[in-house]
């Protein structure tokens, strides 16, 4: 396929898994950023709708701070 069909990683990923036989929770970006969400305190609060196309700055991250 040509680059504007390229598959996320996770998407090929889940398609391996299932042609393993295994199970593979995550199909979409949503799903994969609702995980981290449970796991990782820093993205605490926030949601993979609310981060739209200007995301957001994760708890503790000094990303954008001035030197």
């Amino acid at each position: 396929g040509s680059p504007g069909q390229a598959r996320a990683a996770w998407f090929a990923l889940a398609d391996l898994l299932m042609a393993l036989g295994e199970q593979a929770d995550y199909l979409l970006a949503s799903q994969v950023f609702d995980a981290m969400v449970k796991t990782t305190p820093a993205f605490a609060g926030m949601s993979y709708d609310s981060l739209g196309l200007k995301g957001a700055t994760a708890a503790g991250s000094t990303a954008g701070a001035a030197r």
